[in-house]
């Protein structure tokens, strides 16, 4: 019995030791700063970062790259900034497993409104706006990596090419919706899919609008293209369009003003013309 024990005991130290191997913390620091206020699209952007403290396979004072996975502005009622940061690779382009999420400052006064019983508080909640991200040189920023886990994630930055609209109805469960790829794709060094090649996006869940902010929402999991030497690529990636989120690309500043207040009422219809709003795009991720 006691032997057992002390098998058993050396069995989960062993494997405890070999998690501790295989997941690391690596400490980095931006090489520049960055901030999320910029009108530059963010997602898919590269960062610069020094390795303070590393392990067998990260060196100290290693200059490593890492891109950004996902980005979601700041918002009314509070809502925060939010980036994941990951596709880190070293200098002779060997892959780094693991990710950083950032998450910018609540308004200095939310939770003080949130924790009031005052009628002020309750009318401005909404218009509030969550922080932005500012990544300062020098911040220190830490992950676990797991060196057995390689895969990359390759963005893929997309603007429709067809009408997207739920005013009248007009886009349903099954839709194939055409867009147009914005940038050459790379995988190992080497041009995987080119910029303007087409993509298809099957709809596979609509919601219409509703009243009390309740704005339209359309999601597409499945997409497929072709690669440079004509093969079929399909991708996988939940795309959500929301009404009030695309609002910030759509109209004048005036007008966007008017949308915003109007969600007091009825949330907002998704409406994308091609031609006319050009500054609507997306980003999804093929992870290979």
């Amino acid at each position: 019995m006691f032997k057992n024990l002390i098998t058993l005991c050396l069995i989960i130290l062993s494997a405890a030791s070999q998690t501790l191997a295989a997941d690391n913390l690596i400490k980095i620091t931006p090489l520049n700063d960055f901030d999320t206020c910029t009108k530059q699209k963010i997602e898919g952007k590269e960062l610069l970062f020094k390795v303070l403290e590393g392990d067998n396979n990260i060196k100290e004072n290693e200059i490593i790259t890492g891109k950004i996975l996902k980005y979601q502005e700041n918002g009314y009622s509070g809502q925060q900034a939010k980036i994941v940061i990951g596709n880190f690779k070293n200098s002779d382009g060997k892959r780094i497993a693991g990710e950083v999420y950032l998450y910018g400052n609540e308004h200095n006064v939310y939770d003080e409104y949130m924790n009031s019983d005052s009628n002020i508080g309750a009318v401005a909640i909404p218009f509030l706006r969550g922080g932005e991200i500012k990544l300062k040189k020098g911040e220190i920023l830490s992950f676990f990596t797991n060196h057995e886990q390689t895969s990359e994630k390759l963005n893929i930055d997309i603007q429709p090419i067809e009408l997207i609209s739920t005013c009248h109805d007009e886009t349903q469960i099954n839709d194939i919706i055409r867009f147009k790829i914005l940038n050459d794709v790379y995988y190992n060094d080497k041009l995987y899919i080119k910029k303007n090649s087409r993509l298809i996006g099957i709809v596979d869940y609509v919601q219409d609008n509703g009243w009390d902010y309740d704005s339209a929402q359309i999601q597409m999991k499945k997409f497929k293209t072709r690669d440079v030497n004509g093969n079929i690529v399909e991708i996988q990636y939940p795309l959500e369009i929301d009404g009030f989120e695309i609002l910030k690309y759509k109209g004048k500043r005036f007008a966007q003003m008017f949308n915003y207040a109007g969600i007091l009422w009825r949330g907002k219809e998704i409406e994308i013309i091609p031609n006319q709003d050009k500054n609507v795009t997306f980003t999804i991720w093929l992870t290979k």
